[in-house]
Formats: C-alpha cells, sequence, structure tokens
C-alpha cells in the first residue's frame, strides 16, 4: 500500500508540473488576480488531499463514479464558455454603442447659437454618469475574459505512467477520473470568480442604462428655463 502511495504521489508531482507550466506561462503574459490562486481553496487542497489517499476497494462498483466525475467535468466547462458569453456580449453591446452614443453627443454640440451649444454642452455632461458605468461595465467583463490559472486534466505522459501502474483497465479509468476530483473543485473556484465579475458587470449595465435618464431630464429643464426667460411675460391693464 505504501509503494502505491508512493507512486500515486509521483503521479500528483507529475501532473502539478504539467499545471506549473501552464500557469508560468500565463503569468509571463498577465499579472494574475489576487483571487485567482485556486491552490489556496479549501475545497481544492481537500480534493488533492482526498485524491492522495484513495484506495479501491475490493467488489464495489466503481462506474457510476466515474460517470458523475465526467458529468461535474463537463458541467464545469460548459458554465465556464456560459459565463465568457455573457462578458462578450456585454463588451459587444456596451463597448460599441458607449462609443456611438459619445460621437453622437459630441456631434450635438453646434456653434450656430448660444442655446443650442449650451444643450449640446449639458447633454454631454450628464451622459458622463452613464458613461463612467458603462465603461466600469466593459472593465468587469473583459477582466472575466481575461486568462486565469486553472488545473488542467493530465497530459498524456501522466496517463502512460498511471496504465504502467495499474494495468487493469477499470484501475487506470478510475484513477484517471478521479483526478477531476480537485480539478473539477479548481473549476468551481475559477467560475466562482468569474460569476463575481459578471455579476459587477451587469450591476454596472443597469447603473449605464438607468443613468441615461440624465441627460434627457437636464435637456427638458434646460428648454424649460430657455422657453422662460424668452417668452415675454404679459402686462396687466
Amino acid at each position: 500500500m505504501n509503494g502505491k502511495a508512493q507512486t500515486r504521489d509521483d503521479l500528483v508531482k507529475l501532473l502539478r508540473q504539467n499545471q506549473l507550466r501552464i500557469a508560468g506561462w500565463i503569468a509571463a503574459r498577465l499579472q494574475p488576480m489576487a483571487d485567482d490562486d485556486y491552490e489556496k481553496s479549501p475545497d481544492y487542497i481537500a480534493a488533492l488531499q482526498a485524491y492522495r489517499q484513495f484506495e479501491s476497494q475490493e467488489g464495489v462498483n466503481y462506474e457510476p463514479v466515474i460517470e458523475y466525475a465526467r458529468e461535474l467535468f463537463d458541467r464545469s466547462e460548459k458554465t465556464d464558455r456560459l459565463l465568457d458569453e455573457k462578458a462578450d456580449s456585454i463588451i459587444k453591446y456596451l463597448g460599441g454603442g458607449s462609443a456611438l452614443v459619445t460621437f453622437g453627443a459630441l456631434m450635438s454640440i453646434k456653434a450656430d447659437s448660444p442655446n443650442a451649444c449650451l444643450m449640446g454642452v449639458v447633454a454631454l455632461v450628464f451622459l458622463i454618469p452613464s458613461l463612467v458605468c458603462a465603461v466600469a461595465a466593459v472593465r468587469y467583463a473583459i477582466m472575466v475574459r481575461m486568462p486565469r490559472a486553472s488545473a488542467m486534466p493530465p497530459n498524456v505522459d501522466f496517463a502512460v505512467k498511471m496504465a504502467e501502474f495499474y494495468k487493469d483497465k477499470d484501475a487506470i479509468q478510475l484513477n484517471l477520473f478521479l483526478i477531476l476530483s480537485p480539478i473539477c473543485e479548481a473549476a468551481v473556484h475559477r467560475n466562482i470568480q468569474k460569476s463575481k465579475g459578471v455579476s459587477a458587470a451587469h450591476r454596472a449595465y443597469a447603473w449605464a442604462m438607468g443613468l441615461l435618464i440624465l441627460p434627457v431630464l437636464a435637456m427638458a429643464i434646460c428648454l424649460l428655463v430657455l422657453w422662460a426667460t424668452t417668452v415675454p411675460l404679459g402686462t396687466g391693464r
């Protein structure tokens, strides 16, 4: 049993070397965010420890466990892609929309008359809060789409060493899929961080849309004031 545990530790070290190479590639191109370190996640640590200490029992059918591990991994990957799609939609709609709105507001500033110039400036000034929220939403969405460290499935060398050690097909398949337990916990940690970013982007998006009422109200008030100052007062008899 000690030999099997030692070999399992060697396999874990081989997997970690592969993950460190990927993490190094990401770190060389991007400064990782503070919350991205899945290795500090208690769930990941517990899952990795459980994998190292696991010993299969005779007479136990592990096929449902293998199927569940496969489904859990697929679900984590689908959730990751869904969060990326939501972030992409915010970047696409708010990124291009904010540019168009800003361009339209700048074009509305005309020097034909003092009143027209005043209306354009008022519209632009009161549009700033909405634009700030839109920029914040796009920033949060971009952060969601930024590369981040993640536990990866074992490479081929890892699988070969696993096969050479266990030799039996069922044991090989079981131990290969058991390594998905800490990998899925790392994926859950990654998805939680992404979901926080998407949630913040949606909140900023909602504020950006709501604050579009400010330039409308400001221009309405300006029109009323200009109308009140230009309409001659009636004289009594």
